[in-house]
């Protein structure tokens, strides 16, 4: 947001990048406290300049600008003139180079050389392997051949440069600049503590809007340049037809090649709602094209040199040309750098001159700014630079230049206004009209699109409400959904709500996790009715180095796996010492949870449900998440259940209980009380495997209900809730 700026020497970078996509793999050094444990030849930095090291010690905090974080150290690195090469038994060469820039708490690299031929493969990383990008290969290069990286933890990386090719062509790879963050704005980068962003943010995940929810799928972290931090949107055409094209303000992008450089952040915000936890920063995309850039407007249209990916999840944000927007409207954005938060105004926003200038020193035109007068919920800080103002519909109507709004005194806060980006400009390259209507349909407004259809979603036995805990042994050591004194072999969570799914990764939200451990754990995708039976998938020797505490970690399958039925997610433990050192979060145990979906294998090769494992006997979840394509959920209204299962619905239920089972007959349906009280008896005839059953004056609470049929019992607990 624009009020000061500091302007800096950067090397003028000529290309456009691929999409930031690892290839998978692991690098071929063992993890380190040290670089110099593992890696023969470092490059070490220079020391940070006196005036850099005057911001790092006394950041101005001002709104207005990008948020600048990191100092750039340009350098001419390349196997010919540093690192090591080495030659592996098997034939294989590597070349390595160690970067030290000391005191930085992030370092990110921009490659002005990226050329891998087929069979080479590139990953960066810091030497706990904490953080591993990569693997990089031939897919990754672009004509110019630039690569710009996300950035890596601490104040030392290790390139790897892998060749498996008897080509005599080689792979060219230059870095040309080692960008040293100062102001450690990245929260994941802190051990698991984060959260930058003042605390009158409210999360994004918080929300129960579908209509924002939707609408927050399309903003983006980003950084520019190896050294800012802005927000930004991803946006619809009225083609419809996925054209990544994404807005943010003018003033993030200060060199005249700085959209080659964007990293794009897609979903970095806390999971349900738990303030606590830390997203996942993996999902990152780098390199863009500038379409369209307004100085005295402050705003800029890039188009992302690749299409963001399905298991992304992204959505593209319908926008709205009108000119008197309704109220509420809603900023989402990145405040500090920080996860996904929300900013909501519950006055219509009006039209204003912002008496500002850009960082040419060109003031802003007259009456081209939405002004929010006040924000009721949350506000905006540095970093929050090009987000976007929706409207109460979710259409963007501006993205943000500046303002005075503090958390503090949240006032007066001013977004650049679409209407007027539209076409007030007549050349294609300073206005959005030419991109975002490439037909001159010259509609009003364009709706959002969830490209994808819906293709890939996200799994979860959390639910709303849910409080994610550790439950601790008692008597014993360590905790249930880790390793412990009871020599646990594995947690599992079970998915039998889903009928058919192509599984895509695994949502780890891990509570405890050694920092420089080398022990392992692995993975396994089962289908089964009552348990793990036929083993579908495997991702052996996942380092618990890399599943950082307190943080949702994604871990995405070698390749996909499509299930048919009830499924199962384990986490086998490598280590099984009685030692309190890994685990994931679990659910915390309440009466009002109706299904246990968290299992253990016992020391004896035994899968028991939690509930029965534990003294309290409260069902549980472990938190075990699945990113996954094709979705086909069982409808309990309509769905005969597979195999010898009873589904009960609604629960809770107030006066009526529908029941499904792969059964056919007279029943006999009997309701106990918690303390095992007969409190309702009654008859009824199954037919095609449906039945129901009609109660009153039953006192709230949770019961267990009885079914027997057939010579057969089923049970099922049912929380009872008034009727309103």
């Amino acid at each position: 947001m624009i009020r000061s700026f500091f302007i800096f020497a950067f090397l003028i970078i000529t290309t456009f990048l691929h999409g930031q996509i690892g290839h998978g793999g692991n690098p071929m050094l063992k993890p380190a406290d040290k670089i110099d444990e593992v890696v023969s030849v470092v490059q070490k930095m220079q020391s940070l300049p006196l005036q850099i090291q005057q911001l790092a010690s006394k950041p101005s905090g001002k709104k207005g600008d990008a948020l600048r974080f990191a100092h750039p150290f340009f350098v001419e690195f390349t196997p010919a003139n540093s690192g090591e090469w080495l030659i592996m038994e098997n034939g294989v060469k590597i070349w390595r180079l160690g970067i030290k820039s000391d005191g930085a708490y992030s370092i990110n690299l921009i490659f002005d050389r990226f050329n891998l031929i087929p069979g080479d493969s590139l990953f960066i990383f810091n030497p706990d392997q904490s953080l591993v990008l990569g693997a990089f290969t031939y897919n990754n290069n672009q004509p110019e051949g630039v690569l710009a990286t996300a950035p890596i933890p601490g104040d030392q990386v290790i390139v790897e440069l892998r060749s498996n090719s008897n080509s005599a062509k080689e792979s060219g790879v230059m870095i040309g600049a080692v960008n040293h963050d100062y102001l450690n704005l990245f929260p994941y980068l802190k051990g698991g503590v984060f959260g930058d962003s003042g605390d009158c943010h409210v999360d994004f995940t918080c929300n129960d809007n579908g209509i924002w929810s939707l609408a927050g799928r399309s903003v983006c972290k980003i950084i520019v340049d190896g050294t800012e931090l802005c927000s930004g949107t991803l946006l619809n055409n009225t083609r419809n037809d996925g054209t990544p094209y994404f807005l943010t303000a003018a003033h993030c992008l200060k060199q005249s090649n700085s959209a080659s450089t964007v990293v794009f952040f897609f979903n970095y915000q806390v999971p349900n709602c738990e303030s606590t936890i830390e997203g996942t920063p993996q999902q990152t995309l780098s390199g863009s094209y500038l379409r369209a850039f307004g100085e005295t407007l402050d705003f800029a249209l890039l188009e992302m040199t690749v299409v963001p990916p399905a298991t992304y999840r992204p959505f593209w944000a319908g926008w709205s040309r009108t000119t008197s927007p309704s109220a509420p409207v809603r900023a989402i954005h990145h405040p500090e750098g920080d996860v996904k938060k929300v900013a909501q105004s519950n006055s219509a926003p009006t039209n204003v001159t912002f008496s500002a200038s850009s960082p040419w020193g060109n003031p802003f035109l007259s009456n081209s700014h939405w002004r929010v007068a006040s924000w009721q919920v949350g506000t905006t800080e540095p970093g929050s630079s090009g987000c976007a103002l929706f409207d109460n519909s979710g259409l963007l109507i501006g993205n943000l230049s500046g303002g005075a709004a503090t958390c503090s005194n949240p006032v007066n806060d001013y977004f650049s206004r679409l209407n007027k980006a539209w076409s007030h400009f007549p050349e294609s390259n300073k206005q959005l009209a030419y991109w975002l209507d490439p037909d001159n349909a010259n509609p009003e407004s364009v709706s959002g699109i969830d490209y994808y259809d819906g293709g890939v979603e996200r799994l979860s036995n959390f639910v709303k409400g849910d409080v994610a805990t550790l439950k601790y042994l008692n008597p014993g050591k360590g905790v249930w959904s880790g390793h412990n004194s009871l020599l646990t072999k594995s947690i599992a969570e079970k998915y039998a709500w889903v009928k058919t799914a192509t599984i895509q990764g695994i949502y780890l939200v891990t509570a405890k996790s050694p920092f420089f451990s080398t022990k392992t754990v692995n993975l396994r995708i089962w289908d089964g009715l009552f348990e793990p039976e036929n083993l579908l998938a495997t991702k052996n020797g996942i380092p618990l180095g890399q599943l950082r505490q307190q943080r949702e970690n994604l871990v995405m399958l070698n390749s996909p796996v499509t299930i048919d039925g009830p499924f199962w997610v384990e986490v086998e433990f490598n280590n099984t010492a009685p030692v309190d050192s890994f685990a994931v979060f679990q659910s915390a145990l309440s009466s009002t949870r109706i299904k246990n979906t968290a299992w253990i294998k016992s020391s004896q090769n035994d899968w028991i449900e939690f509930e029965d494992f534990n003294a309290t006997n409260h069902p549980s979840a472990f938190w075990i998440d699945v990113l996954a394509s094709d979705v086909q959920k069982i409808d309990t209204s309509v769905a005969r259940p597979i195999g010898n299962y009873l589904l009960v619905y609604p629960n809770p239920a107030c006066s009526q209980l529908n029941l499904r089972l792969d059964n056919d007959g007279p029943a006999i349906v009997e309701l106990y009380n918690m303390v095992g009280q007969l409190v309702y008896k009654g008859s009824l005839y199954i037919f095609q495997g449906k039945g129901a059953i009609n109660f009153s004056g039953l006192t709230q609470g949770l019961h267990l209900l009885k079914l027997s049929i057939n010579n057969q019992v089923f049970y099922q607990k049912v929380l009872i809730s008034t009727c309103n």
